[in-house]
């Protein structure tokens, strides 16, 4: 069962980063309660991490949005958290939202991309996240006593996002990977197009050559034999003249 806002900050679901409850007026006909912004961690061109409170978010760049309020989800309740409409509608992209189960007490964050072709300014404050609990049903006792509490204060909770951040790379493409792995298909297809082009040029070289070849020794051979021909044809005719001329000598 969904529980309204009212219930929720009534039953101290969620709070303010102070631990104090929030103004149940403020979401009176209202079917989900806000999260705003209160930390944006981010990786600059280094890879150094950094945390602000305002950052223009770059076309598939990545940052952390942690959140000023602490949710704590009691037993036997779970939340469901959703990124912002409007933000969505703009191209950011959230990674990682869906259930909070029973037992958490902490900020919640998120980390999103900018899929849009402009830059994304994130400020300090600003809505992010729509959260909505729900009233667990048959949770009886010993599911209640089986839950196990994760409580995170502001700072530990600081620390765990920006080691998880610390690991990702500045852009959710990573467009230096990409450029690399591009270039080297690019030569790779180069190169196969040049022994592509060299396995052709020396096919046509041998198709001709095989065609050529039989022919030229063809002509070749019958050179030589008209030569031998005519050589042997001169031999005879030498030959006859001896034999004449020692026949003359012997009359005389």
């Amino acid at each position: 069962m969904q529980l309204s806002p009212f219930e929720a900050i009534n039953l101290g679901l969620v709070k303010s980063f102070s631990d104090s409850s929030l103004l149940d007026t403020t979401y009176l006909g209202k079917s989900s309660i806000d999260l705003h912004v209160r930390t944006i961690i981010s990786k600059n061109d280094d890879g150094n991490v950094a945390t602000s409170d305002y950052h223009k978010l770059k076309p598939q760049e990545m940052v952390s949005l942690v959140s000023s309020e602490i949710i704590d989800v009691k037993p036997g309740y779970v939340a469901y958290v959703f990124l912002k409409n409007r933000l969505s509608q703009k191209g950011m992209l959230a990674l990682n939202t869906g259930i909070v189960d029973s037992g958490f007490k902490g900020p919640l964050s998120t980390l999103v991309t900018n899929f849009s072709t402009k830059d994304f300014d994130i400020d300090g404050e600003q809505e992010f996240f729509r959260v909505v609990f729900h009233k667990l049903e048959n949770f009886d006792e010993k599911n209640i006593k089986a839950v196990k509490p994760r409580a995170y204060d502001y700072y530990t909770y600081l620390k765990f996002k920006i080691e998880d951040i610390s690991r990702l790379p500045k852009y959710f493409l990573n467009r230096d990977l990409l450029k690399t792995q591009i270039a080297e298909e690019v030569a790779s297809k180069a190169a196969e197009i040049k022994f592509g082009k060299a396995a052709m040029w020396l096919s046509v070289f041998l198709a001709v050559i095989t065609v050529i070849a039989p022919i030229t020794i063809s002509k070749y051979e019958l050179l030589v034999t008209e030569k031998q021909k005519a050589l042997e044809l001169k031999i005879e005719i030498l030959t006859k003249r001896i034999e004449y001329l020692e026949r003359i000598g012997t009359k005389d």
